[in-house]
């Protein structure tokens, strides 16, 4: 027995890749519109970065790419 190997069952979670039906293309992949604007799709990060605003909360030039 190598020493990733147990000697417990198999999970009854694991799936065979027909099964799987997670690599299947989603609505996350699709194009969506949020507000104006068009997206490619639905994967979005929020801003990585802080202290970049005014006290008004107005974006410094720095903020802006």
């Amino acid at each position: 027995m190598s020493q990733y190997q147990t000697q417990s069952p198999p999970s009854p979670m694991v799936t065979t890749p027909t099964e799987n039906r997670a690599c299947l293309p989603t609505a996350l992949f699709r194009p969506g519109q949020v507000g104006d604007m068009l997206l490619q799709n639905h994967i979005v990060v929020a801003p990585l970065t802080r202290f970049r605003v005014s006290k008004e909360h107005v974006p410094h030039t720095a903020a802006i790419v």
